[in-house]
């Protein structure tokens, strides 16, 4: 992509970290600031202290704006735009085998957040979260796809954890096949 005018994608959320605390202030930051995609278009999920959240969305044309309010209930974002989709419902079933198709990753935790009550603990983010990492040579690409990093924030305690891919290995248990081996959690004040 080239440089267009305003914000890329890398951009901001440097600067709704920088610049906002709630999310009506994220919210009023997002449609005061022009943006743009050097790559492809992103979706945010911002939240706040308060329990607040939505999800923020452009659509691929860059025409059109989304914002996706959380009302309280957790919000699952992962490789498709929600604004497509006003419910759960409306999102393509598939065959649950293939565990990486992006809506199959979408239905898996939500799946895990409805068999379990709140409030969530870091066990159970985790676990629900290594479900839908991509952690596999995909034999139809010519490229490895991995989930590089796992972040979970707690605006309470304004803290970061997070866990990266470092490498792959042989999988003991498939043989001839390999595994993602990821780093444990580091915490960030």
């Amino acid at each position: 992509g080239r440089p267009g005018v305003g914000l890329y994608e890398l951009h901001m959320p440097r600067l709704l970290l920088d610049t906002c605390a709630t999310v009506e202030e994220a919210k009023r930051c997002l449609l005061l600031n022009k943006q743009y995609y050097m790559v492809l278009s992103l979706h945010y999920l911002i939240a706040d202290r308060y329990g607040n959240s939505f999800v923020w969305e452009t659509s691929h044309a860059h025409n059109g704006e989304y914002i996706l309010d959380g009302r309280n209930a957790p919000q699952i974002v992962t490789n498709f735009m929600l604004y497509r989709y006003p419910t759960a419902s409306d999102i393509p079933q598939g065959d649950d085998s293939d565990r990486y198709w992006m809506y199959s990753r979408y239905l898996s935790l939500l799946r895990a957040i409805e068999s379990a009550p709140p409030p969530y603990s870091l066990d159970f983010i985790r676990e629900a979260n290594a479900r839908v990492f991509f952690d596999h040579l995909d034999k139809r690409s010519t490229t490895p796809e991995r989930t590089l990093w796992h972040s979970i924030y707690d605006v309470d305690d304004r803290s970061l954890r997070v866990s990266f891919y470092l490498r792959d290995e042989p999988d003991p248990e498939h043989p001839g096949q390999t595994r993602a081996v990821r780093s444990g959690y580091h915490d960030l004040r």
